[in-house]
């Protein structure tokens, strides 16, 4: 079975330089994205605020992170679903970057 695919956009690209960045999808959860998380190295060096991005969202210890990270392509559809049923592009109707959502605890 293929694991789902999460769409989200990036939000914080501050820590770069440290090989780390966060992505924020449409329910407002933060993911950590780790370099070596993303499918080539150049989609890692490409990533700017803003671009729209899908991977493989897990539970991590510290919260959610993104695995087989890869940027949209322009023919992919990178769409959501609200619980309304509509659907809307990444971003589309909030183009402001959304605020830091609360981690979970963390588990022991």
């Amino acid at each position: 079975m293929i694991p789902p695919r999460t769409l989200a956009i990036v939000t914080s690209i501050d820590t770069k330089a440290k090989g780390y960045l966060f992505a924020t999808d449409q329910q407002r959860r933060e993911y950590f994205i780790h370099r070596t998380n993303c499918e080539t190295a150049q989609v890692f060096a490409s990533l700017t605020t803003g671009d729209q991005i899908s991977f493989v969202g897990e539970d991590g210890p510290k919260g959610y992170r993104g695995t087989a990270v890869r940027v949209m392509s322009e023919d992919e559809e990178a769409l959501f679903t609200d619980q309304q049923g509509n659907t809307a592009t990444v971003g589309e109707d909030d183009p402001t970057t959304p605020p830091r959502q609360e981690r979970p605890a963390r588990r022991r």
